[in-house]
């Protein structure tokens, strides 16, 4: 299973694994993310010893279940729960929690990261975040929520480019600000990186071009984007 898992791994979603560190968090949320196949991924790996996995609909979950009853690894405690992820209750509360999230729009993460925070008031939690649009109002809710930057990447899957937050609502020496349009993915240090940096920004222009006139927060995001300047280190 867990071989099955890595060979089906996109590469958006083999970097979101890639990003989570060795031996950090004591309890690892995957939500809604590409039916487990990141969680399951990262049942063969020492970044966790329990993985709990979430999502809304029934079938995915039971499937899930069948599956990790037959292959999980036995030093690995898991659990399947089939719940809104905004409901979360994130336990024990005195561990450290990473929840992953991908695969749902930028509206949607923030709504739930929004409702994880509040829920959880008291708990140690880091997000890897990858939406599939809308980037600049999760960001927005970011900032306000007051969380902090531990990492952020651009990532080409299926000629689309994505970004990925890796957040924390504890800041500490090895943590930054979060930025409403990004600043560590416009600095690049190969050619191939600075032409997905530039390739992407003028994606996310051209979409607020056509939404400025509609949209305040649209019109906001199309004047701060206007101003980037994608460089090599």
């Amino acid at each position: 299973m867990i071989e099955y898992a890595l060979a089906k791994l996109s590469p958006r979603l083999n970097q979101i694994r890639e990003m989570v560190p060795e031996q950090t968090y004591d309890v690892i949320w995957d939500c809604c993310c590409d039916h487990g196949l990141l969680g399951m991924s990262l049942m063969s790996t020492s970044k966790t010893r329990t993985m709990k996995f979430v999502d809304v609909v029934p079938t995915i979950m039971d499937q899930l279940h069948k599956q990790l009853s037959l292959h999980a690894p036995e030093y690995i405690e898991w659990s399947t729960l089939c719940e809104d992820v905004s409901t979360l209750q994130l336990l024990p509360t005195k561990e450290r929690h990473l929840v992953l999230l991908a695969g749902v729009g930028g509206e949607l993460s923030a709504r739930f990261v929004e409702l994880i925070i509040t829920n959880n008031p008291n708990v140690y939690i880091d997000f890897l975040l990858c939406p599939v649009r809308d980037l600049f109002s999760l960001r927005k809710m970011l900032i306000n929520k007051q969380l902090a930057l531990l990492d952020e990447k651009l990532v080409t899957d299926n000629n689309r480019i994505y970004e990925i937050l890796y957040v924390s609502t504890r800041a500490h020496e090895e943590t930054l600000a979060v930025s409403a349009i990004g600043e560590k993915i416009w600095q690049t240090n190969t050619p191939g990186s600075q032409q997905i940096a530039k390739r992407y920004l003028d994606t996310l222009i051209k979409h607020y071009e056509r939404a400025a006139n509609q949209s305040a927060l649209a019109a906001e995001a199309l004047n701060l984007y206007q101003g980037v300047n994608v460089f090599s280190d």
